[in-house]
């Protein structure tokens, strides 16, 4: 087989079934749905693939699926095209070494989403800088609080591990 997916047949289902929640979810914002200053409080289900997928390790498959989901989250939000991407990599780069250094057992998945989510925050803020020359903090955070939320209730569909490839 190819050296680009997992070589396991269950974690290749696995990242299909957590790449189709992806597209799914990123569906919601298409949603016009405001809280006033706060924004959209849709996730961005792109940090819950950086998250999990972070237990295969440096994987180029890995990468790539995350480089074109990203490429769907710019055409669903409007952005400019590679901006998801970049961000959802250099998440996702972060998270690698997160789990590297800090150790990557269940009880502290939590902990690795919100040190990506907070990452993902300053990407966001730098590209929204260069790019617009301003920026909406509040509306920046409400979608990565919701996402880091909601990784409780969905990160076990999409944490994998190098023992399963």
């Amino acid at each position: 087989m190819t050296d680009l997916l997992p070589m396991r047949l269950v974690t290749r289902q696995r990242m299909f079934v957590s790449s189709a929640i992806v597209l799914l979810v990123s569906l919601l914002q298409l949603m016009a749905f405001d809280l006033w200053i706060f924004g959209s409080p849709w996730p961005i289900p792109l940090l819950w693939a950086a998250c999990g997928w972070a237990g295969l390790g440096a994987n180029a498959g890995t990468a790539t699926l995350l480089f074109a989901l990203g490429l769907w989250f710019d055409v669903v939000t409007g952005a400019s095209l590679g901006t998801w991407a970049a961000i959802t990599l250099v998440t996702h780069a972060v998270t690698l070494l997160s789990a590297r250094f800090l150790g990557a057992d269940g009880a502290s998945a939590m902990v690795h989403c919100a040190l990506s989510g907070f990452v993902m925050l300053i990407v966001m803020i730098i590209f929204s800088i260069w790019q617009n020359g301003t920026i909406s903090l509040v509306g920046m955070l409400t979608p990565i609080i919701t996402t880091i939320a909601l990784y409780r209730f969905v990160g076990r569909w999409f944490e994998l591990a190098e023992d399963e490839t």
